[in-house]
């Protein structure tokens, strides 16, 4: 009787083992996915935003920042919706601007292009895309 236990508890053993590895090996790919999609993403020449359904901001990149004149301390206190606001006053337009975002998470499966006007002069042209549960903002410096 012994043995039987002795054999069911290697059996167990190796299935924790088993199902370790490949939780392991899981979280490997998943790092590497990360990894990549981090350089992918720094390596645009265009800046890149992404929010999910209820606007919280889920990524964004270095150039973005960039852009939009976001400082390290800025980014640091965290990247949210408010701040977005706060710098939507350096617009010619931030009515129209904040207007653009409401329409574009009222109409979250539909993709967008419009142009961004600042008072310092430099226009982007801005093109959202709707992605699975949120949308992908992508400024694009036509004047600097």
């Amino acid at each position: 009787m012994a043995k039987d236990s002795t054999d069911r508890n290697a059996s167990t053993d190796t299935l924790r083992i088993g199902s370790m590895q490949q939780h392991g090996e899981a979280l490997e790919k998943l790092a590497f996915s990360n990894i990549l999609l981090t350089a992918v993403i720094e390596s645009s020449p265009d800046g890149i935003l992404v929010a999910n359904n209820i606007n919280k901001i889920l990524t964004y990149n270095k150039k973005f920042l960039e852009m939009w004149n976001i400082s390290p301390e800025d980014e640091a206190s965290g990247i949210n919706e408010k701040l977005l606001m706060q710098k939507a006053q350096a617009l010619k337009d931030p009515e129209r601007y904040v207007e653009n975002i409401r329409l574009q998470h009222a109409n979250s499966n539909k993709d967008s292009r419009y142009e961004t006007e600042f008072k310092d002069g430099r226009v982007f042209e801005e093109s959202t895309r709707a992605a699975q549960s949120g949308r992908i903002y992508r400024p694009h410096m036509v004047l600097p």
